[in-house]
């Protein structure tokens, strides 16, 4: 049998259209999304001990398939989704009207005062 690792696909950050892709960082702390249109989302899929913190107003974030991953952001206009996480860790700064939680096992989530009034789907 093959007794090699898989090999580890290359950070991605970039903008393509509306969408950011934040993919694949492992053990970085220091990731910025810097959002200029309400109308921009962002995908943040596989990343591992990261910190990623998303500046500006935005229309949805998506944490998908991520280990001990915290996601730091100001404001959300629809929802935040959580999916195939383990130890995620979501923080709002601003406003989130919606936070939907599923297939993950461990989530904290810390509100902001604008946002106590959250609706949390799991």
């Amino acid at each position: 049998p093959d007794q090699r690792k898989p090999t580890q696909a290359a950070p991605v950050l970039e903008l393509r259209g509306n969408k950011w892709f934040v993919e694949n960082y492992v053990k970085n702390s220091e990731i910025i999304v810097e959002a200029e249109k309400p109308k921009e989302s962002v995908y943040i899929y596989k990343c591992t001990d990261s910190v990623v913190q998303v500046k500006g107003k935005v229309n949805s974030i998506v944490l998908d398939s991520c280990k001990k991953t915290a996601l730091l952001f100001d404001t959300v206009i629809a929802s935040i989704d959580v999916v195939n996480c383990q130890s995620a860790k979501v923080q709002v700064t601003g406003v989130m009207p919606t936070i939907n939680i599923d297939k993950t096992d461990g989530c904290q989530v810390y509100l902001s005062e604008a946002s106590k009034g959250v609706d949390i789907i799991t």
